[in-house]
Formats: structure tokens, C-alpha cells, sequence
């Protein structure tokens, strides 16, 4: 059995601990959103936020953008209001409150829709109320051919 000594091993250990220190520091996922809208490549219109708090908390958008977000929670909701009014931006940023299944949308209205876990509603249901183009961003898997991942969402585009 060859055992090296120490001295040997040493810069091994030190090159390996600063690479693995390296890559967990490096973002894997849209971190703000910011980063969220830049990955969806949507540049105005109507999105919606599904059951995400924190998001639709701190969500900050220019006059291209009109927001809702959706919660089945009724605390949720509230909270999110509260924050909103507080920090100015209720009115071009609203909340609603919603049940599930059938999303409160016409055909082809929306042009974004973000949902932590997009399983509240139905891909079929989504996509009805997605406009062309449109696209869905979840963290729950998407099992459709075309979706992709990219900075830690699993996203699908509406076809024309």
C-alpha cells in the first residue's frame, strides 16, 4: 500500500476545496426578477405570477408591464397587498384571488405566466390563456418536447 505523504496531497486538497467553493458560488437559478424577465424574453405586456409571494412582492417594472399575481390563498394574497401598497407599486402590480383550474383570463391575453409549480392549472389551461408567443415559466418540470431549462426555470413559448 502506497501511502503519500501530507505535503504531497496538500495542494490536491487545496485545488479541489477552491473549486468546489468556486462553483457553489456561482447562481444556478434566476435569482431576482430581473433575471426571471430577461430569461423569458418577454419585454411588456400581461404577466402573471402564480402562488409566489416573494415574486410578486418584490417585483418592480417599468410602464411595459402589468402584473397580477394569483393566489388560492387568501393570507397570501392579503400580505402580498399590504407589501405592494406600501412600496408604491399597487395598481401597475395587483393581486387577485383565484381557486385553481380555470384561470380568470381570456384566450390569448397573457404574455407571461410564472408559476413555482405550474400544476394549479392545467398545461391545456395555460396555454388557452397564453398569447402567441407567450410563455410559461415554472420550476416544476414542464413535459412538453419543446420546453427548456435555463437559469433554474423550465420554460415553453406558446406556438403562433
Amino acid at each position: 500500500m502506497n501511502i503519500r505523504p501530507l505535503d504531497q496531497i496538500r495542494p490536491r486538497l487545496l485545488f479541489c476545496l477552491a473549486l468546489l467553493l468556486s462553483t457553489a458560488a456561482m447562481p444556478s437559478s434566476a435569482n431576482t426578477i430581473d433575471d426571471t424577465l430577461r430569461i423569458s424574453g418577454i419585454q411588456g405586456g400581461l404577466v402573471v405570477v402564480i402562488n409566489d409571494e416573494q415574486l410578486v412582492s418584490e417585483i418592480q417594472v417599468n410602464d411595459s408591464y402589468l402584473v397580477q399575481g394569483l393566489f388560492e390563498d387568501e393570507a397570501s394574497k392579503a400580505s402580498v397587498r399590504e407589501k405592494l401598497e406600501a412600496s408604491g407599486v399597487y395598481g401597475a402590480v395587483t393581486v387577485k384571488s383565484w381557486r385553481g383550474d380555470k384561470l380568470p383570463y381570456l384566450d390569448n391575453m397573457v404574455n407571461l405566466i410564472i408559476a413555482e409549480d405550474h400544476a394549479a392549472a392545467s398545461l391545456e389551461e395555460i396555454f388557452r390563456v397564453l398569447a402567441p408567443h407567450g410563455v410559461l415559466l415554472s420550476k416544476k418540470e414542464l413535459e412538453l418536447k419543446d420546453s427548456i431549462f435555463i437559469g433554474g426555470w423550465h420554460k415553453a413559448v406558446k406556438p403562433w
